[in-house]
């Protein structure tokens, strides 16, 4: 492999993403190729900057009053009234929903961690 077949690889490489046979192909071209040996280290410090950027903020955030006591009055609700039972597939689209919503919550977290850090100089 060289430089054009393994850079778009490279961040599913750091992030595990990728199949042994890639991995194996990779790994030989990081042992002759300073240049994409470097973009890895690069990577590598990006990936724990956002990480501890993001834990930062996660550790930081409360939410309001009212979400918890929204929470409570709806679980008293639903402890309240019988609940209905759920088919497999209302159970199946209901997961699939939960989530899309995390992965764009994600989403939304790492584009506000990269602002932040660019904001900072960091990145």
């Amino acid at each position: 492999m060289n430089c054009r077949d393994v850079r778009p690889l490279l961040a599913r490489y750091v992030d595990g993403e990728i199949d042994s046979y890639e991995r194996t192909l990779i790994e030989q071209h990081l042992t002759e190729c300073q240049g994409c040996t470097a973009e890895i280290s690069q990577l590598r410090l990006t990936r724990r900057r956002v990480q501890r950027e993001l834990k930062r903020w996660a550790d930081s955030a409360v939410p309001p009053a009212s979400a918890r006591n929204r929470l409570l009055a709806k679980l008293t609700a639903e402890e309240a009234s019988p609940s209905q039972p759920i088919t497999r597939h209302h159970n199946v689209l209901s997961n699939r929903i939960l989530y899309r919503r995390i992965m764009l919550l994600v989403l939304v977290m790492m584009v506000i961690a990269a602002f932040v850090l660019i904001a900072r100089n960091i990145l």
